[in-house]
């Protein structure tokens, strides 16, 4: 039985990177249960080291599905890439395997490999990885995704350390990003924030989906194409405030390209508003090395606690815990 990750991706996931890949295979008495795949659109296969896990899910929908298996051949990457099996999925050729789902109700995730390039690969080298997912009482669907060997590589800029915030004050910060890869982000990118409690984001933007828990934060998408050695910053500042009673914290965000691997946290229904203002875009900037990838900074206020070590006695007889 295979061990699933619960960490699903709903059906909103289409509004931001996925695409519905399954296509139903017609059948004489189709079941009244669906089979669907969620498979991510692209798989960027960086030309050294390793790329992330597979994204894939699967739902049964209109009932329960059983007897589910899904069977993944990317042997289209064969001289261009090697497979390492994750999870409980089982390998059933060269660059082939089978994750054996079992019965289905609902969604349920899966991440059936990485893919680590073969020294031979090169940049620009393409290959696709498919999927057929079957069940005893429901309709075989297939899907694809497309891989592309020496993908964008998308890389933050850090925020600054930021000190002296008034108890109950806003501040900003501005998001950058530059592309250091051979290959364009050609669909866009998508930013994911996140932050430490004590702070709050304001919700001004008509492109972005926000929560009400700082850790989960927000997430915007922007379909501007970003071409090897670009970089780009925010065209407004992300607006914070920050609780009274706060005295430090952080902030944190993730850029990814559209149709790419999505951080393993990420989960669109956790982001249940939309903002309402203009849309969030982008805007040139030099790049340089001040991209290091760590889209990370700390924020202190001028709050403080003050602390009082109080000294007591206690008595007792050798051996004896006492508090």
């Amino acid at each position: 039985m295979l061990t699933i990750r619960r960490t699903w991706r709903t059906a909103a996931a289409a509004a931001f990177a996925t695409a519905a890949l399954a296509v139903a295979t017609p059948a004489a008495h189709a079941a009244p249960t669906t089979l669907v795949l969620d498979a991510q659109e692209n798989y960027y296969l960086p030309t050294e080291g390793e790329g992330p896990n597979l994204d894939l899910g699967i739902t049964a929908s209109g009932g329960d599905a059983h007897d589910v298996s899904v069977a993944v051949d990317a042997s289209s990457l064969a001289g261009k890439a090697t497979m390492v099996v994750t999870g409980d999925c089982e390998s059933t050729g060269a660059l082939k395997v089978r994750c054996d789902v079992g019965p289905l109700s609902g969604g349920e995730s899966i991440d059936p490999f990485f893919l680590k390039p073969t020294a031979s690969a090169k940049a620009g080298d393409t290959g696709a990885i498919t999927y057929t997912a079957t069940a005893s009482d429901a309709a075989t669907v297939t899907g694809k995704t497309d891989v592309l060997v020496g993908g964008p590589k998308l890389v933050t800029r850090p925020y600054p350390a930021l000190k002296g915030i008034a108890p109950g004050a806003g501040f900003e910060r501005t998001a950058a990003f530059a592309d250091t890869g051979a290959v364009p982000s050609d669909k866009g990118v998508m930013l994911l924030v996140q932050d430490s409690d004590g702070v709050s984001l304001a919700r001004d933007h008509s492109n972005c989906h926000y929560s009400d828990r700082p850790d989960i934060g927000a997430w915007c998408r922007f379909d501007t194409p970003v071409a090897p050695g670009a970089a780009y910053e925010t065209n407004a500042p992300l607006r914070y405030t920050a609780a009274a009673d706060t005295m430090y914290g952080y902030n944190t965000y993730v850029v990814w390209p559209v149709g790419g691997s999505a951080p393993d946290s990420f989960d669109p229904s956790d982001f249940p508003e939309t903002g309402t203002g203009a849309p969030l875009g982008l805007k040139a900037v030099a790049s340089g090395s001040g991209f290091t990838g760590s889209g990370y900074g700390t924020f202190a206020t001028t709050q403080h606690a003050d602390y009082q070590a109080l000294g007591d006695t206690v008595e007792g007889k050798v051996g004896e815990t006492v508090s």
